[in-house]
């Protein structure tokens, strides 16, 4: 993180002296984690193993990477997991947005304008991860006119439930 930043840009004339910006560095570090897993089976399943296999293969696959994802959110570093953003992010703060009756897609645009004006345009957020039950009432919201302001519900792919581009 930067830290005791000092100093502005300024516009100077030809010839003239630049202003001196200049911060410190606080040391952050985090150790790489990894998430396994293991199972048994039996010698009667070995008869088919490569359909045992490809479950197998399948079902592991999915339960990782359902434990990475959830703590790359929201894990407490217990047991020597790792530390989600959650806990690592600041609330929102932004003021001088206002919206009558606010719904999750101003939410969203709020969040990505604070940290926009924060970083002073440095970062812009390209995605957004979203819990199932607010997408789900996104893919319902309606316009005036009774239509579905993301298209008819059902056409998005799993992933696309989940995460969606800014």
């Amino acid at each position: 993180d930067k830290t005791a930043p000092e100093g502005t840009p300024a516009f100077v004339a030809e010839g003239g002296v630049k202003p001196l910006i200049s911060w410190e560095y606080e040391p952050k570090s985090i150790q790489a984690k990894k998430v396994a897993v293991a199972t048994k089976f039996t010698t009667e399943v070995m008869t088919d193993i490569e359909g045992f296999t490809n479950e197998l293969s399948r079902e592991l696959s999915s339960q990782v990477r359902a434990k990475t994802e959830y703590d790359i959110l929201k894990g407490d570093g217990a047991d020597g997991g790792i530390v989600g953003l959650e806990s690592q992010m600041p609330g929102y703060s932004l003021e001088g947005i206002k919206v009558n009756s606010p719904n999750t897609y101003d939410a969203i645009e709020a969040a990505a304008t604070q940290i926009k004006s924060s970083s002073m345009g440095n970062f812009t957020p390209t995605h957004v991860v979203l819990n199932p039950q607010d997408v789900a009432n996104m893919k319902l919201t309606k316009n005036a006119d009774g239509d579905y302001v993301l298209g008819v519900p059902g056409i998005w792919t799993s992933k696309e439930q989940y995460m969606a581009q800014l």
